[in-house]
């Protein structure tokens, strides 16, 4: 084999093939580089082993001498030798197990969905939509958003998930209504007396039963959730919310509350950014119940 030499040579900037990963992507991407510089065949053939290491070059070396004519021929032995390192290839049957969790949003499946439809080669739109059709949970993707729809979400406070609880901007105090109080089995011993007046929407007084100060946790993610002590008052009133959360605890909490996008956005206690959607179906049920 004559042998054209190249005046200058660097070492390729790829990682070496040591015959653990597939092989025809290895060659794709050594070719790709060296071409840039030569297609002679002769130059291909002696600069390929510096692209390796392991057992890929010891394979190499160990081939018998003069048993390789052309890169062409290096090259089918070299992806008959590591093809067992070749990823399997999915089939559409792939799909047919797939499914959406109970719990798992729309977005999140279908990021899962997609990225196991990718490794597929050939996959016609017709047949992803039809394994979509079938993994998909059953019921409504969600409800429209109204303009008037109040923010409802959930929460933990001592141990118990508290639904229906209205985010209210508006309010100068975190409220735990009396009923709600009740039904946390907290002992009214330890409530503490509450002086101070607190008003109405129509500027009556409103009785207060003292207040507490109660550990409570937004979002109940271990990797991303948030706790704070909140000071509630208590108050015997009749509505159809479990807890009003108002500024006093927004502003703790660092909270952006979005009402056209029903959603509020604080740090966790590692930093991240945390999003709460509302509630909507508790919201109107709320809503519906106040007439």
């Amino acid at each position: 084999m004559q042998l054209s030499l190249l005046d200058s040579w660097k070492l390729l900037p790829i990682d070496k093939y040591d015959g653990t990963t597939d092989p025809d992507e290895h060659l794709d991407v050594f070719l790709t580089q060296v071409t840039l510089s030569t297609t002679d065949d002769a130059a291909l053939c002696h600069i390929f082993p510096t692209s390796l290491k392991g057992r890929a070059l010891s394979w190499f070396t160990l081939l018998p001498p003069n048993s390789i004519d052309s890169f062409n021929m290096l090259s089918a032995q070299f992806t008959i030798q590591f093809a067992t390192s070749r990823p399997h290839s999915l089939t559409s049957l792939s799909l047919v197990s797939l499914r959406q969790d109970k719990k798992e949003s729309l977005r999140t499946f279908m990021d899962r969905f997609n990225k196991a439809a990718l490794e597929i080669r050939d996959l016609t739109p017709a047949v992803a939509l039809h394994h979509l059709t079938t993994a998909l949970k059953p019921g409504p993707f969600g409800i429209d958003p109204e303009p008037d729809d109040p923010m409802v979400i959930s929460i933990e406070i001592h141990n118990c998930i508290v639904k229906k609880t209205l985010i209210d901007q508006g309010s100068s105090a975190d409220i735990l209504y009396w009923n709600t109080f009740k039904q946390l089995g907290i002992s009214e011993k330890e409530l503490i007396p509450y002086d101070d007046p607190l008003v109405g929407f129509s500027g009556e007084r409103v009785s207060t039963k003292g207040y507490i100060n109660l550990f409570t946790r937004f979002c109940f993610d271990e990797q991303e959730s948030r706790e704070i002590q909140v000071k509630y008052i208590v108050v015997h009133a009749s509505t159809s919310y479990n807890i009003l959360l108002g500024r006093p605890s927004l502003n703790m909490l660092g909270a952006i509350v979005s009402t056209p996008h029903l959603a509020m956005k604080f740090p966790s206690d590692k930093g991240k950014i945390i999003t709460i959607h509302a509630d909507q179906k508790a919201a109107r049920e709320c809503y519906f119940a106040s007439f």
